[in-house]
């Protein structure tokens, strides 16, 4: 499974390995490209250091008029930009910032116009596997019992018979700390966090409109832990599509042909240990409440009389902010929706006999695009 980043410019104003390594500098960016690299005329794996650290990602390029055929609502946003640069990478952190300090570099220097396709890519080798680029979560799913790593730390053995874990884990992370920034600085040794950020599916809208979004995210489920966990995301159907890294399908005539399409729609994910589960998730404004004209067929409570939480904008209403009593506040800034997503074996959301802590997160509901989210 692969992402792509297209970067559209004029073919005269693509830089030599030389000066594109020079702007890199320029832009403080750790990178350093291959002398030979000829961003027209290579095609394949391109080799690349990331903070001294050996990387890389697949790179091709062709007219533009040819690399417009799948997106031509991009036609006015590319003018008269005549070269493309396609550059692919995979789940690998480095190869992903290798590819963003190239395209900025390009940006920089020679005008491009960059385009992370709609699409993303592909869970598997299915048509039916497409998914958002920017909509793909990891759930790592682990546990820890602090007497093991304490025997580890001091050079003791240590018997599994005695082994219980106490604390049990989201990304590395337990909540709130699970729905923090990626790389936040105050969490130095678990640079991920879990929140699922997405936009409301809607394969309606004209393509040229900010709030197309025709594909799902994609959540790939991990548990390392030594016993089962049933994750449940609240009021939301996943489409299991793959197990253990392969595709939920039927025989194969030919290496090209696709199997019978065997995935099924659940509610809890429940992972075995050492397991993996690809599933694909969307989330639809079914009805499509608004304060205007579709107002939401109930009585809502006087304040006195609702309990406010955390997440809570003041509106039942996605995009929309309302008034909050005094002395309330809230952590939503934009009318997103927040939905709870933990594991269900509930007595696992514990850090050593903290409850409400562990492996819960969100998935944070964004208003279509565009909008005043931050």
């Amino acid at each position: 499974m692969s992402l792509e980043m297209i970067l559209f410019m004029d073919k005269l104003r693509i830089p030599s390995a030389d000066d594109l390594q020079r702007v890199i500098k320029s832009l403080d960016v750790p990178l350093e490209v291959s002398s030979t690299l000829n961003l027209i005329n290579d095609s394949g794996f391109s080799p690349i250091s990331i903070k001294g650290t050996s990387s890389g990602f697949e790179i091709s390029s062709q007219p533009a008029d040819l690399a417009l055929l799948d997106y031509p609502a991009l036609k006015t946003i590319v003018g008269d930009r005549n070269w493309s640069i396609v550059l692919r990478w995979g789940g690998d952190m480095r190869e992903c910032g290798c590819v963003l300090g190239i395209s900025a570099a390009l940006i920089k220097i020679g005008d491009a116009v960059e385009f992370k396709g709609p699409t993303g890519g592909f869970v598997f080798n299915r048509a039916d596997s497409q998914f958002t680029a920017d909509e793909e979560f990891m759930v790592l799913l682990s546990e820890i019992d602090p007497y093991l790593h304490q025997a580890a730390e001091r050079g003791k053995s240590f018997n599994f018979n005695n082994y219980q874990a106490r604390y049990w884990l989201i990304n590395g992370r337990g909540f709130p700390d699970s729905i923090s920034d990626n790389f936040s600085p105050f969490l130095p040794d678990q640079p991920y966090g879990a929140l699922a950020r997405i936009h409301p599916y809607n394969n309606t809208a004209a393509a040229t409109d900010p709030a197309y979004h025709p594909y799902p995210g994609a959540i790939r489920y991990l548990n390392v832990g030594t016993e089962e966990f049933p994750f449940h995301p609240h009021g939301n159907n996943g489409l299991v599509i793959g197990r253990d890294g392969r595709p939920l399908e039927g025989p194969r005539a030919t290496p090209t042909t696709e199997g019978a399409d065997l995935s099924f729609e659940k509610f809890a994910i429940n992972i075995g240990p050492g397991q993996t589960w690809d599933v694909l998730f969307k989330w639809n404004d079914a009805e499509g409440y608004n304060s205007t004209s579709n107002k939401v067929p109930v009585v809502i409570p006087q304040v006195n009389n609702q309990e406010f939480g955390m997440f809570y904008s003041g509106s039942p209403y996605l995009g929309e902010t309302g008034t909050l009593p005094p002395g309330a506040s809230t952590l939503n800034e934009c009318g997103a929706y927040y939905i709870i997503s933990h594991n269900h074996a509930l007595f696992q959301i514990t850090s050593w006999g903290v409850n409400m802590s562990g492996p819960i997160t969100y998935v944070r509901v964004d208003p279509p695009l565009p909008n005043a989210c931050p």
